[in-house]
C-alpha cells in the first residue's frame, strides 16, 4: 500500500485490460518555500517486459509538463541519480520541448 503525502506523487502505469502494474515513477516535492519547490524524479521502474516501448519517455514528458509548465511553484525539475539511459532519454526530451518552444 502506497500512502499518500503532500510531498511524494506516485505516477503508475498499467495495463489497461489486465491490470498488471508496467511502470512506476516517483517525484519529490523540496519545498523551498510556500510558493516555490525543487522537484525530483527519485525513481524510475520500468518492468522488464514493458521496457524499449517508450513508456518512460512518455511518462517523463508528462512529468515535466505537468511540473515545469502547468505548476508555478516549481522552477526546477531535477532527476536524482539518473542511470546513463535515463540521461539520454532527459536530453532527448527537453531537446525536444525547447524545439518547441523556439
Amino acid at each position: 500500500m502506497i500512502e499518500p503525502t503532500p510531498f511524494w506523487n506516485y505516477f503508475i502505469v498499467y495495463q489497461k485490460s489486465t491490470k498488471k502494474l508496467m511502470a512506476l515513477f516517483t517525484v519529490y516535492e523540496a519545498h523551498l518555500s510556500f510558493d516555490r519547490c525543487r522537484t525530483k524524479v527519485s525513481q524510475v521502474l520500468v518492468l522488464p517486459p514493458y521496457q524499449r516501448r517508450g513508456i518512460a519517455s512518455r511518462v517523463y514528458d508528462l512529468i515535466y509538463t505537468e511540473y515545469r509548465e502547468n505548476d508555478s511553484r516549481c522552477f526546477q525539475l531535477m532527476v536524482e541519480d539518473a542511470a546513463e539511459d535515463f540521461q539520454k532519454l532527459q536530453d532527448i526530451s527537453h531537446a525536444k520541448f525547447l524545439k518547441e518552444t523556439l
